[in-house]
């Protein structure tokens, strides 16, 4: 496990089980300490946090409007595809409302770019064993029918996780093209639009981006059986 994810992993944000270490051999970075980092060699040329391989914006992301407000705008601007995976997932809550609006900025964004290309967006919902999947992915495709989601050139790929207590998948995060990701430890859930809960986000490039996305991908077919 590198620093940057240890560090991210201490803070609840992103799941470091199943990580394979030897996707890990560019993510040797410095050491961080207090926020600042030692030994810095990666800089991008804006404020921030480095390791030798990593960016992290200094921003941190606070509550649903910060913390959503972040994914909209990523998501907005996505060129090939979106990971996306969280423990919880509720259609009618504000943050699944704001995750459908970005998805029809991009398009509208993309129509007026005149770009043809299909971005894919990869959705991993978190369930526990005793809830139904049918029910489930009912309600996520009713979602996407209600939202006006189903659009040309935006493909949708769903998949559950589903676990015990004990072996679910508490990893929320969104990434992005390869390039940036955005790792927190809020849900998509009415729960975490600001009320009495406090969580974090942070938007990180480099190196751990990909490491990221390897073990979305390594989750995704260990462990999803059927999609739509």
């Amino acid at each position: 496990m590198t620093q940057l994810t240890r560090v991210l992993a201490t803070l609840g944000l992103v799941v470091a089980s199943r990580l394979v270490p030897s996707a890990h051999a560019n993510c040797t970075g410095s050491t961080l300490t207090s926020w600042g980092v030692a030994n810095q060699q990666y800089s991008p040329g804006r404020e921030s946090f480095f390791t030798q391989s990593n960016w992290i914006d200094s921003n941190v992301y606070t509550y649903s409007d910060g913390i959503f407000g972040k994914i909209h705008e990523l998501v907005s601007k996505a060129d090939k595809h979106v990971y996306l995976q969280t423990w919880s997932f509720r259609p009618r809550a504000k943050p699944a409302l704001i995750l459908a609006d970005a998805i029809r900025k991009l398009h509208e964004r993309r129509t007026r770019q005149g770009k043809t290309g299909t971005v894919l967006i990869w959705l991993m919902i978190n369930i526990t064993a005793f809830r139904n999947e049918a029910n489930e992915r009912e309600q996520i495709n009713r979602y996407l029918t209600q939202h006006r989601l189903q659009l040309q050139n935006i493909e949708f790929h769903i998949g559950f996780f589903k676990a015990n207590l004990l072996g679910a998948n508490h990893a929320k995060s969104v990434s992005i093209d390869h390039k940036v990701a955005f790792v927190s430890g809020a849900n998509f859930s009415a729960k975490n639009n600001g009320v009495g809960l406090f969580d974090l986000g942070f938007v990180v490039e480099g190196s751990i981006v990909r490491n990221l996305d390897y073990d979305f991908i390594q989750t995704w077919r260990s462990t999803i059986d059927e999609e739509s």
